[in-house]
């Protein structure tokens, strides 16, 4: 639930500035739910604008004396310390985007996604998923941050944000790819935990 991801974001280990929901006009009560929640600051859309909408206008809100943005989906948890990790292993690389280790929240064992890549020649979409043993356990490079990513403020200033085409399928793609192309680096941080509320898919 919305209240789940946001209480454990409030209790990170290394505490955010500030926590900002963009509710996309939402009817299930979530803006409502956000709303008694100290600490954090609602952005209440009247319509559906799409992840890359809800993203860009929650952008708009950001403090401009933070050094990162973290981009996270309501349907996830982190783990208490995943902040902290990300931000060492994007000072430890100079990392202009880094993702956690996401594992399924009702199979807590398997891998959701430990970063992924596409083919640019074959179009394959690479997931780094699984039953985790320990497979995916190194710092290292990766294409893309799916559902959760860490930018640096540097990486934001060059690309101004996501793409409004990709409305809410690829736009972590194309935001690493064009990131990457301006010569940002995406790192995947193994220490970084968090779960993701959806079905497996295998």
């Amino acid at each position: 639930t919305i209240k789940a991801c946001i209480d454990a974001l409030l209790a990170q280990s290394l505490t955010p500035c500030e926590v900002i929901v963009v509710d996309n006009g939402s009817t299930d009560g979530t803006a409502e739910i956000a709303a008694k929640v100290k600490g954090v600051k609602l952005v209440k859309l009247p319509q559906n604008t799409g992840v890359v909408g809800g993203r860009n206008r929650g952008l708009a809100e950001v403090s401009t004396t933070s050094d990162h943005v973290l981009f996270f989906d309501h349907d996830m948890i982190a783990d208490k310390r995943m902040l902290i990790h990300l931000l060492d292993t994007s000072k430890k690389f100079s990392a202009g985007i880094v993702t956690p280790k996401i594992y399924y929240q009702d199979h807590p064992g398997i891998i959701w996604a430990a970063g992924t890549g596409v083919n640019l020649t074959t179009g394959q979409v690479l997931f780094r998923n699984g039953p985790d043993i320990g497979q995916f356990d190194i710092e290292e490079q990766v294409q893309i941050a799916p559902a959760a990513m860490l930018v640096d403020r540097a990486v934001i200033q060059v690309l101004k944000g996501f793409d409004p085409a990709f409305v809410s399928s690829w736009e972590d793609t194309d935001f690493c790819f064009r990131a990457q192309k301006s010569g940002f680096l995406t790192y995947y941080s193994p220490l970084a935990v968090a779960w993701h509320a959806i079905k497996l898919d295998y």
